[in-house]
Formats: structure tokens, sequence, C-alpha cells
């Protein structure tokens, strides 16, 4: 950028403002010509990258191989949202497996305390069984807070492993 340009750009600005445009500009040129840039008409080019060839070899060996790629990673997107939707279908199924067994629990120990001072031997049964279904509904509520546990560890995982696979050995924190 040439002085007269900087004087144009910096027009109508106090002097303090116009100082910390151009300290700014300075640092700015510093870091793109250690960054192996060039600037041209206020955009940085780099130097770094594929020649013209090159990229017009990429662009075609891209779409002539679009077919098999679109596929693979189609079928990826396809199983991942299937075992999403598996995943989803386990935790309201022992959700609401538990919730009625928790509810028949409840009721065949309230049915089971009338009952027994009529006839104790149904009375004692039906205390046993809602005890029972009461304990199971207890244990499918547990199990649904640990696969919806297990389910936020593999997807942190799998987060992290697409973030080493796209950008390096870095990993993103989930």
């Amino acid at each position: 950028m040439s002085d007269n340009e900087f004087m144009r750009e910096t027009e109508g600005l106090s002097d303090k403002q116009s100082e910390a445009r151009e300290n700014t500009f300075d640092q700015t040129s510093q870091s793109a010509e250690d960054a192996g840039t060039t600037r041209s008409s206020g955009v940085y080019v780099t130097n770094k990258g594929l020649s013209g060839g090159a990229l017009v070899i990429a662009i075609v060996v891209a779409v002539l191989t679009f077919p098999i790629w679109i596929s693979i990673l189609a079928t990826a997107f396809g199983l991942m949202m299937g075992l999403f939707g598996a995943l989803i279908g386990i935790v309201v199924g022992f959700g609401a497996g538990g919730i009625g067994c928790i509810i028949g629990g409840v009721t065949a120990v309230g049915v089971g305390i009338v009952k027994a001072i009529a006839v104790p031997i149904v009375g004692v049964g039906l205390l046993a069984l809602g005890l029972i279904l009461f304990g199971i509904g207890c244990l499918m509520i547990a199990a649904v807070g640990g696969i919806i546990r297990l389910a936020v560890w593999m997807v942190g995982g799998i987060v992290k492993w697409l973030s080493r696979l796209f950008h390096g050995r870095k990993g993103a924190t989930v």
C-alpha cells in the first residue's frame, strides 16, 4: 500500500485513530510477510498451494470419483443415523417400560394390601409381585441413565475422532 493510498484511507480520522491504524497495518503486513503471503489490493494471497494444473487435476479426479465417495459418505451417514435412532428407541422403550413397571408395582402393592385382609395368600402374592415390578421399574429407569451416559461418551469419542481426521492431531475438547 503506498503512502498516498494510506493517507486517503485515514482522512477524517483523529491522530490517535490514524496512528493505531498505521500500527495495525504494519503488524499485519509483517505477519503476512512472515507467513509467505503477499498483499494485493487489500487481499492477502498465499504463495503456497496447488498450481493451476494440479488444481484442475484435483477437481477432475473429485468429479470422476464422485459416485464412489458420495456413496461411502451416504452409507456412513445412514449407519450413524440408524444407530442414533436405535439408541433413541432403546432409551424411550426402557423409560416407558420402567415407568409402566413402577406404576404397575405401586398398583399391585395397593391391591395386595386390600386383598391381604380378605384372602391373605392372594394379598401376599400381590404384595410380592408389586415389589418385584417396582424394583424392575427402578432398574430400567437406572439403565436409561446409564445408556444416556454411554451415548454421551460415545458421541464425544466420535467427535474427537472426526476432529482428528479433519483437523490433524489436535482433537477437539468435548
